[in-house]
């Protein structure tokens, strides 16, 4: 009996044209030991491939005695096998919680607002008080820097989706004197503006909320075509200037008190500002106003000295801004803000 590997088995196989074998018939077995037949080195007797090969018609059959199942397996591992643990396993004796047990809700809350308790605070009718300082270049005086605290009504409502709005009205504008003498402005010019409405919104600085009201521009003495954001009118002829305060002259009247003149200046303005705001140690709102962009034209005057239209420029650092809130009862008006003043900022 001549003895062959089934290694050299394959090789004489795939040596042979497809012409000359056809593949050989399956018979039904007995299941064998597959770890046996992988094994290169296993021996087996195939004597009877010392026979002529049969016709292409017949079926050709190899006699190849099954490996007893007692012979070793040779190794299938060719190195270690990587772990399929990816961690120390859960002892098995570990407590199960009941099903009954409370969960812990997931959701701490709305991720966009701060606590309750300072959304809460904002809400009810405030009096404020917003300063403010204009820079001036006046002939001969030179810089002239005009501080100002306008009075107004704020009042913050919850809308019907949850979220906070804010009203403001403009009641009264104060200014300090300044070099060029002391400045006026009727509480009717003032409250000749028409109130605004805004949402506040919330933001999250470090470990700090802050409200917000976004930027806007009030047109003061004037009537814009599109939006407060176009050129303001440089003449009392433009179209878009009227009489705001009702005294007859065009725009808003300041008077101008000094020991050089005396009289009255016609103004346009477009008056631009942001609120920022946090809440102080006892839980009180306050805020800073951001007046960048807001800007002023002379469109007349009473006497011909006040007429020449002065460069000007806002102040617009945030100690020179800041914005002070005083909670007055539901309802308070411009005439109850005025009348508390003496008390409300001291």
């Amino acid at each position: 009996m001549r003895r062959i590997t089934v290694g050299s088995l394959l090789l004489s196989l795939a040596a042979c044209s497809p012409n000359e074998i056809t593949p050989p018939a399956v018979a039904d077995a007995a299941p064998t030991d597959r770890g046996a037949l992988t094994d290169a080195s296993t021996a087996l007797d195939v004597s009877t491939l010392d026979a002529p090969i049969a016709p292409l018609d017949a079926p050709l059959t190899i006699d190849v005695p099954v490996a007893p199942t007692d012979v070793p397996v040779a190794p299938t591992d060719a190195g270690p096998t990587a772990p399929t643990d990816a961690g120390p396993t859960a002892p098995t004796d570990v407590p199960v919680v009941p099903t009954d047990a409370p969960v812990a809700p997931t959701d701490a809350g709305p991720v966009d607002r701060p606590p309750a308790s300072l959304v809460d605070a904002l809400v009810g009718t405030w009096a404020t008080r917003v300063r403010g300082t204009t820079v001036q270049s006046a002939p001969i005086i030179g810089m002239v820097r005009t501080s100002s605290s306008a009075f107004g009504l704020a009042v913050i409502t919850r809308t019907p989706s949850g979220e906070l709005a804010i009203t403001e009205r403009a009641c009264r504008v104060t200014f300090d004197r300044s070099t060029l003498g002391q400045t006026s402005l009727e509480d009717r010019a003032v409250q000749s503006v028409a109130p605004a409405t805004a949402a506040l919104r919330f933001v999250r600085v470090g470990a700090a909320w802050r409200w917000q009201r976004p930027a806007r521009t009030l047109a003061v003495g004037w009537r814009p075509t599109t939006s407060a954001e176009e050129m303001l009118p440089g003449a009392a002829s433009d179209p878009r200037v009227y009489d705001a305060d009702g005294d007859g002259n065009p725009g808003v009247s300041v008077r101008i008190q000094s020991g050089i003149v005396n009289g009255f200046v016609y103004v346009v303005q477009a008056q631009r500002g942001a609120l920022d705001g946090d809440w102080d140690a006892s839980g009180a709102p306050r805020a800073v106003n951001n007046p960048a962009g807001s800007t002023q034209r002379t469109v007349g005057a009473s006497v011909r000295l006040l007429e020449t239209d002065l460069p000007s420029a806002v102040d617009t650092s945030a100690a020179a801004n800041a914005v002070t809130l005083a909670r007055l009862p539901t309802g308070a008006d411009c005439a109850g803000l005025i009348a508390a003043l003496p008390t409300l900022f001291r």
